[in-house]
């Protein structure tokens, strides 16, 4: 036994002298990355360039660019990229406004609190951003439902109607009120966390040279807060763009398109319709969309910085 230890131990150590043996450590991972993103992507690439359905799942014919070409000419499919954009930038904006603010608040008046009362303000504020999307989708349609909810009960005791989920563009508006609800916390999360990383000493000579509050977060905080806020901006928008869960469950799209967004168009052709093909088409031009999204954000965000 310590003559194999001494020869297993020399094998070991010659393996990690060896310049491949990094390259080698990474292969478990790369596998399963490729299996599971890699794979699934050229397999929709293959299914986008034949007209995939049910019933010739095993035997599609050859349709070349046609799926791409019938939806980049249908007004159906445009109508969701407008409503999946509209719902989008509504909703990150609400949530980075509350989100900073709160952080704002927070960070200011916090300090002033006892430790038992930052851990439950901090908790019930982060509770809706702990809820899976589609809890919240259940426990919000029934509180929107016109005969039992509890949101339509108490505007009609004091004497309002409004068609939450029958009017096209208040059904959008509340579909982007609850997804801030949901996400704001973590536009506060990220943007308080940045807070505290900050450096004191821009703000300490800022405050020597008898600058104000809002000048001091004007021209200091959020100069150097951006980076931190570009990337949380960014994920909420990919996140937001491929919403499904809660709109599938409040309002299934409807009424009529009014909330049809892209993943819930993409579900429709593939699970209403049958046809696999175009879903797959659909779901490249929507990488496609995010990747361009992601740039303009990009810019555009440390432009404004």
């Amino acid at each position: 036994m310590g003559v194999l230890g001494i020869k297993l131990f020399t094998i070991l150590r010659n393996l990690g002298e060896d310049k491949y043996l990094k390259y080698l450590m990474l292969v478990p991972a790369v596998s399963i990355l490729a299996f599971v993103t890699i794979y699934p992507f050229i397999y929709s690439i293959y299914l986008s360039l034949y007209k995939v359905t049910i019933q010739n799942y095993f035997n599609p014919p050859f349709y070349g660019l046609g799926n791409y070409i019938e939806e980049l000419t249908s007004l159906h499919f445009w109508n969701s990229i407008k409503v999946t954009l509209t719902y989008t930038a509504l909703s990150v904006l609400i949530e980075f406004i509350a989100g900073l603010i709160l952080a704002i608040i927070f960070y200011e008046k916090i300090g002033e609190l006892d430790s038992w009362w930052k851990k439950i303000l901090v908790t019930v504020l982060l509770a809706p951003m702990m809820l899976a999307p589609a809890i919240v989708g259940v426990i919000y349609r029934m509180m929107l439902n016109e005969l039992i909810g509890i949101i339509p009960a108490y505007l009609k005791s004091i004497g309002i109607y409004i068609p939450l989920l029958t009017d096209p563009t208040l059904a959008l508006l509340t579909l982007v009120l609850i997804d801030a609800w949901q996400w704001s916390p973590f536009m506060f999360l990220v943007i308080f966390s940045g807070l505290h990383s900050l450096p004191s000493e821009p703000v300490q000579a800022a405050m020597v040279d008898g600058a104000s509050k809002l000048q001091i977060y004007k021209y200091i905080v959020l100069p150097l807060l951006s980076p931190i806020i570009a990337v949380a901006i960014i994920f909420r928008a990919l996140d937001a763009v491929k919403a499904f869960d809660t709109i599938f469950l409040i309002t299934a799209g409807g009424p009529g398109t009014a909330t049809e967004t892209i993943s819930m168009y993409i579900y429709h052709r593939v699970f209403t319709q049958g046809d696999f093909g175009a879903g797959a088409a659909i779901t490249i031009i929507t990488l496609l969309l995010l990747t361009l999204i992601c740039k303009f954000l990009l810019k555009f965000l440390y432009k404004v910085s």
